[in-house]
């Protein structure tokens, strides 16, 4: 057998880094290569692994953009003839390709403490693995479960840069040991977030089914519009959400940046809102609903806006 139609790909690691380079003789060659490389197609390939100070990996591929001849996929028999006359030497055509960067250093290390205990009003969710699923590729995240693990003490959340507390449809969730250690963390300048439904067990409740955006210059709001209305999904119970009606009236450092939107009842109630006091070193947001009822896109744009904010991230 000899090679007509042929791909050479390596894979070189280098610490960190990760080079992958593509080379063909022709341009329908290296297209076809790439090709291979988005559909993870090696079949018939021939691949072999060095082992020096920086690991490679050879692949040889079939091409494909001459006529196949025995052999299939442009690898052809060896021609039983006259040698053919020995082609000018030409510069193969490169590529380089380079897979996404490989996550370096967590930008901090964040708790999110799931208020799983008991049962949930109406799917029993607490939008844990929501926040984990968003910051973990940027930060170090360690989720903790109420119902598994008990309170977390002081103690326990001393040593991340922020906590994140998050109740979803789970009533009343927050017990009095629970605000102690609260107070604690605020104390030591910890940043922390809360979101649920059900934050304050004698509030007011009514249906919503929307927020809108009442502060677009707060960082909070980046990304979003001026007066700019996100529905909510629909819950995978399929219940409309009576959900307690919430005051920013902690102090005057507080900042309404969202709130319940016009398809809600008590449209234009606070929905989410911070409390800052550079003084005292503390950043607080609440957000009074659970995330999980938040498109996609608008979920992670508010959770990482949030915690940019709380971490002072550029």
């Amino acid at each position: 057998m000899i090679v007509t139609g042929t791909a050479l790909l390596t894979l070189q690691t280098q610490g960190e880094r990760h080079v992958l380079i593509a080379l063909a003789h022709t341009q329908t060659g290296l297209e076809n290569a790439v090709e291979r490389l988005t559909q993870n197609d090696l079949q018939d390939c021939l691949l072999q692994e060095t082992k020096t100070s920086h690991p490679t990996v050879l692949v040889l591929c079939p091409t494909g953009e001459v006529d196949p001849g025995e052999g299939g996929g442009g690898w052809q028999a060896a021609d039983q003839g006259p040698p053919a006359p020995t082609p000018a030497p030409t510069s193969p055509i490169t590529s380089t390709v380079e897979p996404e960067e490989p996550v370096g250093e967590p930008e901090g290390s964040i708790l999110v403490v799931a208020f799983d205990d008991g049962e949930g009003r109406y799917d029993g969710l607490t939008s844990a693995e929501d926040y984990k699923a968003i910051l973990e590729r940027r930060f170090d995240v360690t989720v903790w479960s109420k119902a598994q693990d008990g309170s977390p003490g002081m103690g326990d959340m001393l040593d991340y840069d922020l906590v994140i507390w998050t109740t979803g449809d789970f009533e009343a969730p927050i017990t009095e040991e629970d605000s102690e250690a609260l107070i604690g963390i605020i104390l030591e300048e910890i940043p922390f977030i809360v979101s649920g439904a059900y934050m304050d067990d004698v509030a007011d409740q009514a249906v919503q089914r929307d927020i809108q955006v009442v502060d677009a210059s707060h960082p909070l709001a980046r990304g979003f519009e001026d007066g700019e209305i996100i529905s909510f999904v629909s819950a995978p119970s399929g219940s409309e959400y009576e959900i307690a009606l919430t005051e920013s009236g902690l102090g005057t450092d507080s900042d309404v940046v969202f709130s319940r939107g016009p398809d809600s009842q008590e449209a234009g109630d606070d929905s989410v809102y911070v409390v800052a006091d550079e003084a005292l070193g503390m950043h607080m947001a609440f957000v009074g609903f659970p995330i999980y009822l938040l498109p996609d896109e608008a979920k992670t744009r508010l959770v990482l806006n949030m915690v940019d904010w709380m971490l002072d991230v550029p």
